[in-house]
């Protein structure tokens, strides 16, 4: 009998929160990482995904597992798993807005 693993996705939450566990900063996980804040940021907002060379790089300097930056697909209510917490980017408006300052549609 085999068995598919569920699918996966990628959590740009979980990998900011391996990377505080190892008491590392974002400029210095950044130098270590040889890639720029910005795409450490992008990866850890869950506004991109990294190759799995960074991926790996990452977990071994955070002592973690590249498994632990990925939530079962059945998990996640979006394509990242911060929409799982339902914690929206910072640039981004609040669920149900079409406005940036967060308030609704047609409110006053």
């Amino acid at each position: 009998m085999d068995t598919e693993a569920p699918p996966r996705s990628f959590s740009g939450t979980r990998l900011k929160a391996a990377r505080e566990r190892a008491g590392i900063g974002q400029r210095e996980a950044a130098r270590r990482l040889s890639v720029s804040r910005t795409t450490l940021w992008t990866a850890e907002s869950g506004d991109s995904i990294p190759g799995g060379d960074l991926v790996g790089r990452m977990a071994d300097l955070y002592e973690a597992t590249t498994d632990s930056f990925f939530v079962h697909e059945e998990n996640a209510t979006g394509l990242f798993s911060e929409r799982e917490e339902n914690t929206p980017a910072p640039h981004l408006p609040p669920s149900g807005s079409s406005r940036v300052d967060g308030a609704k549609a047609g409110a006053r």
